[in-house]
């Protein structure tokens, strides 16, 4: 290696480095704008809420915890949806610049978990105001937030593959549709084969439905290795989905 390129290699900022900086750059944009943070806080608590106006009063069936977890991936997905696609032309200059995809999407999960927190939190509740959930309120918790952000996994991939904003949410619902479409709520598993088994144990909704119910004892007695097994199959998605979008930019050159 030739000493102008070592000189060039320790010049260059380390990839924690140019995420933490661009997580701070696009805190600081998210702050200022008062209203459009004020959109995504009152997100979940509506969602919550025409959950609680749904069960209140009924009996806890698998689908509210089902619902649950479809809510905080719909949440995640449509949160991540624009920010790529929305900073495409800057992402462009800053990679001319040295900036590195994987720290890119780096930066937007750090911003993205934080927003799921609060989202999932919110959820959580509200739900619990009018619905009497059953279990840890921690395991739910932890459940709904891997849920919106596996999600949000989802929507940067969207991003990532899109030329515009408009486009990113426009392929949104047709992210989401399979993952009610290919569960046992719309078909019993007896009739999930072949590849609609295949793409049933690969949507989100699934384990978070798994980890969700089982926290409420509805299935396999809530074992906690049955719950254990939904939280890494989501989180291993959500892994699987942030780092499918750094590809898609590496790619994108």
């Amino acid at each position: 290696m030739s000493a102008e390129a070592v000189s060039e290699q320790a010049a260059r900022p380390s990839g924690w480095f140019q995420a933490k900086l661009l997580a701070e750059r696009q805190l600081e944009i998210l702050l200022g704008d008062p209203l459009y943070v004020l959109v995504l806080a009152v997100q979940a608590p509506v969602v919550g809420g025409l959950i609680c106006l749904r069960w209140h009063g009924a009996p806890l069936t698998e689908s509210l915890y089902f619902v649950l977890g479809l809510g905080a991936i719909w949440l995640g997905c449509t949160n991540a949806c624009p920010e790529i696609a929305r900073e495409r032309a800057i992402y462009e200059r800053e990679r001319m610049a040295g900036v590195r995809p994987l720290p890119y999407v780096g930066s937007k999960l750090m911003v993205l978990a934080a927003l799921a927190g609060l989202q999932a939190g919110l959820l959580l509740l509200t739900v619990s105001l009018g619905v009497p959930l059953r279990g840890n309120a921690v395991l739910y918790l932890v459940g709904l937030w891997c849920a919106a952000l596996a999600g949000s996994g989802l929507g940067l991939v969207l991003s990532a593959v899109s030329r515009s904003t408009s486009q990113a949410i426009a392929l949104a619902p047709l992210a989401l549709f399979p993952q009610v479409l290919f569960s046992e709520f719309v078909l019993p598993k007896r009739f999930l084969e072949g590849w609609a088994r295949v793409l049933e144990r690969v949507t989100m909704t699934k384990w978070s439905y798994e980890w969700l119910s089982g926290t409420a004892g509805l299935v396999h007695n809530g074992s906690a290795g049955d719950i254990a097994g939904a939280a890494g199959c989501l989180v291993g998605l959500a892994v699987v989905l942030f780092g499918l979008a750094a590809l898609v930019l590496w790619a994108r050159r």
